[in-house]
């Protein structure tokens, strides 16, 4: 899941330049002095604007965003090793869907990536060898599968809207070849489709779906508040709304818990994001993160956000942050990037994030 990470859509763009940012080991610790980063020379074109990361390894990531402008069905997938570009994958989605690409990448075996259509997805999985498999998969008219989280190539969750039955979030399994148990949710009665793509976010048979819903009977169209449905083997056994918030990402990983991104729209409350544990469903009290946050990927406890910094609000400038058990415990400035949106973290503690520069996309790794 632009800034937010619920990506609304996929907008045509130039030709933009990558450049490849590369972080110190540094001691653990928020940054207060000057960030030390170090900006390689080398730049790789991508085709379209990257906004969406997930990664194999340090070395092998899949990134995504708006297409190189032949099609209004075209959407992009570019594979990269050690910041270059390997492979370029334009994906033909027949009626492509409002959502955004979403990509999963559960282990070093290779990548699914989700493209949305008006009635399905289009999923394509990409494994370390190169080999690229594309299939359409069909839903009922109006359904869209936006985001996507795997347990194995052959074992996804996948969770998006069904615009033809009231707004309805319409959430389905993947094991490979089809689609398996479709089941949709329905809404609160009087709440409506909010301007966002709900995210799933899974730990085991565990899932988490993190959606905006307009309040019930609100006079304002742009009243989204944060609404959390908890599924265990795709069946849904819990809805709560978190009352004064919007979502704006959430991650699980082994274990039973997950984490969560949160904004309170409060004219009067801190700009900054918040970051709260969630356990089947119960959102726990929320921390300041101290910066905004667009997105979080989480490894047991530890958590990276990637964001954009509050320390000067008349220059955006990327950031990044560590927090363990909601405690921060380092951060760094990224300057070569006015925003990151997206973040990719594995097992051993690497990231990749990605994010907006002035001459482009900007791929950050530590």
């Amino acid at each position: 899941m632009g800034p937010r990470n619920l990506r609304r859509g996929l907008v045509i763009a130039l030709v933009v330049m990558l450049a490849v940012v590369t972080a110190h080991a540094g001691a653990a610790g928020a940054s207060r002095g000057a960030p030390d980063w170090v900006v390689k020379p080398a730049t790789v074109k991508v085709p379209g604007q990257a906004l969406v990361v997930s990664c194999m390894s340090p070395a092998m990531c899949v990134i995504s965003g708006p297409g190189v402008g032949k099609s209004d069905d075209s959407a992009e997938l570019v594979v990269l090793h050690d910041g270059k570009v390997v492979r370029y994958l334009p994906i033909y989605a027949p009626w492509l869907g409002a959502g955004g690409v979403s990509i999963s990448c559960p282990s070093a075996a290779g990548c699914v990536a989700s493209v949305p259509t008006m009635f399905g997805a289009v999923l394509v999985k990409i494994t370390r060898t190169g080999l690229v498999i594309h299939r359409q998969v069909n839903a009922a008219v109006g359904t869209s599968f936006d985001s996507i989280s795997c347990r194995s190539q052959t074992t996804c969750e996948l969770a998006g809207w069904d615009a033809s039955n009231n707004g309805t979030i319409v959430v389905a399994a993947w094991n490979g070849t089809r689609l398996t148990a479709v089941r949709s949710i329905s809404i609160p009665t009087g709440s409506g489709v909010g301007h966002t793509s709900p995210q799933i976010a899974c730990t085991g048979a565990w899932c988490e779906i993190a959606a905006n819903l307009l309040l019930p009977n609100s006079p304002s169209s742009d009243d989204d508040e944060a609404y959390l449905v908890t599924t265990y083997h795709g069946k849904p056994i819990g809805s709560h709304w978190v009352p004064g918030y919007q979502f704006t990402g959430i991650s699980c990983s082994a274990g039973q818990s997950c984490y969560t991104l949160l904004e309170n729209y409060s004219p009067t409350s801190n700009p900054g994001s918040l970051l709260a544990r969630v356990i089947r469903g119960v959102v726990g009290p929320p921390t300041q993160t101290g910066m905004r946050a667009n997105d979080l990927a989480c490894t047991g406890s530890r958590c990276t956000l990637v964001g954009v910094s509050l320390s000067n609000p008349a220059q955006a400038v990327g950031q990044i942050s560590t927090f363990v058990r909601g405690e921060k415990t380092w951060s760094r400035f990224v300057p070569a990037a006015l925003g990151l949106s997206e973040v990719s973290v594995g097992p051993r503690g690497f990231f990749v994030a990605i994010g907006t520069g002035l001459l482009g996309s900007v791929l950050t790794t530590g």
